[in-house]
């Protein structure tokens, strides 16, 4: 059961695995992320992980996050997270 697929509302999970939030210290002084940032994140989701629960990221420049926190307070700040 721990590795078939489930569903909560309209998100389909490949497994029961979550990785909870780790700190999120990694992105630039600026809130852009970094490739540490990057290669974190992405090294849990390309090992089999469900879902990962992110570390805080910033939406409001009014209201930011810690230094080294990602943030989405302007559009210039997408792209780096595609990746």
């Amino acid at each position: 059961m721990l590795f078939e697929p489930f569903r909560i509302k309209n998100v389909t999970f490949a497994n029961r695995i979550l990785r909870s939030s780790i700190g999120g210290r990694t992105a630039y002084y600026d809130g852009t992320v970094s490739p540490a940032w990057i290669h974190f994140e992405k090294r849990f989701a390309e090992g089999g992980v469900g879902g990962i629960i992110s570390a805080t990221i910033s939406v409001n420049e009014a209201r930011m996050s810690p230094l080294e926190y990602p943030t989405l307070h302007h559009d210039r700040f997408v792209g780096p997270l595609r990746q």
